[in-house]
């Protein structure tokens, strides 16, 4: 089995933000933890943020990605790493926790093709940003 990537990059220029960065990630890596032990393909549903979390097999890890749900399809198209969400101000950090933190409780799931789901081969870069 591969790791699970758990770093978290550094984000946010206040207080507020910077907490509710490093929280987001934190609780994202349990979720990460526990998609690990599902078959590959299994997706966690958030039905209410219509968004799915999956795990994403980059260079041997495991990376946390995420993608929204529009019209009940998951729209890979604007997927993303759980890593890579920056721009986002700490209380939409804050909702996106509450959510991923009440999946741990009630873990609702939809099995998908894993190929499917592999939307990068390499880590992204992206030009400008510092680690």
């Amino acid at each position: 089995m591969f790791p699970i990537n758990t770093d978290i990059p550094s984000y946010g220029v206040d207080t507020h933000t910077i907490e509710n960065w490093q929280w987001f990630q934190a609780v994202g890596h349990l979720v990460a933890t526990e998609l690990a032990a599902k078959p590959r393909g299994t997706v966690a549903v958030l039905a209410e943020e219509e968004r799915a979390y999956w795990l994403a097999l980059i260079e041997e890890q495991y990376y946390l990605a995420t993608a929204p749900i529009i019209e009940g399809e998951i729209y890979l198209a604007a997927a993303a790493l759980a890593r890579d969400l920056v721009g986002m101000c700490g209380d939409e950090l804050a909702y996106m926790r509450g959510g991923l933190a009440s999946w741990l409780l009630n873990q609702t799931t939809l099995q998908v093709e894993a190929r499917q789901l592999q939307c990068w081969q390499t880590l992204p870069t992206y030009a400008g940003w510092d680690d």
